[in-house]
Order: C-alpha cells, then sequence, then structure tokens
C-alpha cells in the first residue's frame, strides 16, 4: 500500500511509481539495465509529474545532506560514535543509493568502526543506552543467536535490505556485545523465529494461514524451537525475537509456548514491527538488565506485540468499521473504541496467562489510528 498517511499528499497516487523509480535507478548504477527495465524506466519517469519528483528528490537530498552533515562532525571529533539506521529499505532503491555514496565516503576517511549503517529506526535509542552502559560497565556481552529454521539467518526480512543474520550481527555490535558460536561461552541466548520468505512475500502478523507463503510450514519445526528453548533456558537468559512476521506475534509459535508453559521462560520477548525493530529491543533490554529481564516490560510486549498487534487489532477494525469508520479514520469513536479494546485486552491477557494482565487499566490511540496501541498499568 502506497499512503499519504505518513507521507506527502502525492505519495498515494504516485508512491508506488517512485518506488519503482528508485529500484530502477540505483539498478542502472549498480549494474546497467536490461532493454525491458529501461523502457520500464522511461514509462515511470513519464508518469511522475515532473513538480512531484522534484519534491520528492529535494526531500531526499536534504536527508542525505544531513547524514554526511552527521559523519562530518564524527570526523572532527564531535560525536565518538554514530548509527545511521535505514528505515523501512530494501537492497534497491533511492535509500540503498544514498547509502552507497555514505559508505564511500565512510571508508575513504577510514571511520567504518564508529559509522553503522543497518537495517532499523525505533528501537536504536535503546541499543545506543545499551552500549552507552556496556562501556561504563567495561563489558563487551556474548549473544548466542538461535534460529527456527536453517534459511532463517539468510532471509533478507521486509523493509529491510540485507540477510536477517547479518543485520543481528550490526544490531549486536551497536550495541557494545559480539555473537558467539557457543552457547556456554553466551551471557544469554537470542531465540530468532526467523521468516522463512521475505520482502513482499514475508507474512504479516494479520495474514491468514490459507494466505501465508508454504516455507513457513515446510522450512522449519517449531515444536523443536520450543523445545531449544526449554533447554537453554535452564541454563542461560533466553530472549525471544519473535520476527517471523512482520508488524506482529507470531500465533502459532506462541500458542505452543503457551501450551508447553515456556512463557514464564523469557527474559525478554518483543514481535513488534520490523524484523530489525523487534529483534533490537530484545538485545537491547537482554544488554540493559545484564539477562535478567524485567517482568514487567516483557508483560508489556506480550500483551502488546502478541496480544494487541496479532490479534486484538483485527477486532478493533471490525468494530469501527461496523460504525463507518476505518484502519486511518476512527470516525470520532475513539473514546468508545479505547473502552471496547481495554475489555478484549484484558480478557486476552488473562486466557493467556500474561502476567499482570489484570493490572490493565487503559488503552489509548496516541496517533488515532489503529496502527500503534498504547497500553496503561497500574503501578
Amino acid at each position: 500500500m502506497y499512503s499519504s498517511e505518513e507521507e506527502p499528499l502525492f505519495y498515494d497516487l504516485y508512491g508506488r511509481k517512485l518506488y519503482e523509480l528508485g529500484c530502477l535507478t540505483d539498478r542502472k548504477e549498480r549494474h546497467g539495465l536490461t532493454q525491458e527495465e529501461d523502457a520500464a524506466m522511461a514509462a515511470c519517469i513519464k508518469a511522475i509529474p515532473e513538480e512531484v519528483l522534484q519534491e520528492f528528490t529535494n526531500r531526499r537530498a536534504v536527508n542525505h545532506a544531513v547524514n554526511e552533515e552527521a559523519v562530518k562532525l564524527l570526523e572532527e571529533g564531535v560525536v565518538e560514535f554514530l548509527v545511521i539506521p535505514l528505515d523501512d529499505c530494501a537492497a534497491y532503491g533511492w535509500a540503498a543509493r544514498e547509502q552507497r555514496r555514505l559508505r564511500m565516503r565512510i571508508a575513504q576517511r577510514r571511520l567504518s568502526n564508529k559509522v553503522y549503517l543497518y537495517s532499523g529506526a525505533d528501537e536504536v535509542g535503546s541499543i545506543l543506552l545499551a552500549r552507552a552502559l556496556n562501556e561504563a560497565r567495561n563489558e563487551n556481552p556474548a549473544v548466542y543467536l538461535q534460529y527456527s529454521s536453517v534459511q532463517g539467518p539468510l532471509v533478507i526480512p521486509a523493509y529491510e535490505d540485507r540477510p536477517l543474520g547479518e543485520n543481528l550481527k550490526w544490531q549486536i555490535a551497536a550495541a557494545g556485545g559480539h555473537t558467539c558460536f557457543c552457547a556456554e561461552d553466551a551471557d544469554f541466548i537470542c531465540m530468532v523465529n526467523a521468516p522463512t520468505e521475505g520482502g513482499e512475500r514475508m507474512a504479516q502478523a494479520e495474514t491468514r494461514e490459507e494466505d501465508m507463503d508454504s516455507s513457513y510450514f515446510s522450512q522449519r519445526c517449531l515444536p523443536e524451537f520450543a523445545s531449544a528453548l526449554r533447554a537453554f533456558s535452564k541454563r542461560k537468559p533466553v530472549a525471544l525475537a519473535d520476527v517471523s512476521k512482520a508488524n506482529g506475534a507470531d500465533n502459532e509459535l506462541m500458542d505452543i509456548l503457551l501450551a508447553e508453559n515456556l512463557i514464564p521462560c523469557l527474559s525478554s520477548y518483543s514481535g513488534w514491527n520490523t524484523a530489525a525493530n523487534a529483534a533490537g529491543t530484545c538485545i537491547a533490554h537482554m544488554m540493559l538488565t545484564k539477562g535478567a529481564g524485567n517482568g514487567s516490560f516483557t508483560a508489556l510486549r506480550l500483551m502488546e506485540d502478541w496480544g494487541y498487534m496479532a490479534n486484538v487489532r483485527k477486532q478493533a477494525l471490525t468494530w469501527i468499521e461496523e460504525r463507518g469508520g476505518g484502519y486511518f479514520d476512527l470516525k470520532g469513536y475513539e473514546p468508545q473504541l479505547c473502552a471496547y479494546v481495554l475489555s478484549q485486552m484484558r480478557a486476552w491477557g488473562l486466557s493467556h496467562s500474561v502476567p499482570g494482565a489484570e493490572r490493565l487499566q487503559a488503552v489509548q490511540y496516541p496517533w488515532h489510528r489503529l496502527f500503534e496501541v498504547s497500553l496503561l498499568f497500574e503501578d
């Protein structure tokens, strides 16, 4: 969907063509284009009004200039360490093209050990906080990654530009840690429920089972993954990065963990938004708490990422649609919707044995749409 909800108004009409033009422009610079691709590029340019393309590229130029100035501050010693996260990116496109230019500048100035560019955004504040604390403690935590499928670390998730396994290494390094190849050497275990398909084929939390790619059922063994989680939790703190689907939890896995009474074994859990957002949240949480976790934060993530995003959000959409509203238009029913969702979330949390679910006291929609929710608990 190419929406102007978070973009300029012209994105409704020309978002798809702008995306395609970015991919083709990047491909042309990197590899050249076939005759068919060259024709497609010409068609994109013809389809996008000149003033729209100019405004779009001007906006990107401003953003790129800010990134270049940030690198300059690092070079001058004003900044010690810099993360330039790549939000909602892809292997080819406008962002990839700009990233290539930044990387050339960084490499030429021998700053690669001080400037990290990788997929992510919303979780970066937590990652940098973990890094600061690790530096203050003079610690370099070791993280062992256990994936739900053989192909998991090789999949490029939706909204990202590189294999999941590589991006996780960037996030761990940015947080001041390192990966290890033996669980016994780890400070904590990060269980990664990985996607089996990336890009547009990667499932969303609300995707029906009949619409999911068959690899979700044939290329991973969730009972074995759950069994490994149990075994690891007896020896090490365990975090679960639930990233097999975008924008919410994987109900199939979470139902297995619930049935096997493995939810209490989790020191940390996250399954929100992109793979980088969720995994980075787990990594930072475990480092900040030295693997001890935090029951309240984990309960919040379970309620929001599993309860709301993967389940109750669909009920909320049905409720608002029955009243003439929609995902981005609550039609003046927000107070009543919040009361409805509060009752549904309490019931869901209690039925799924989420600690503290009975203390949920309010639900809010900070952006006045269904995508984000704020859950408020009693102290």
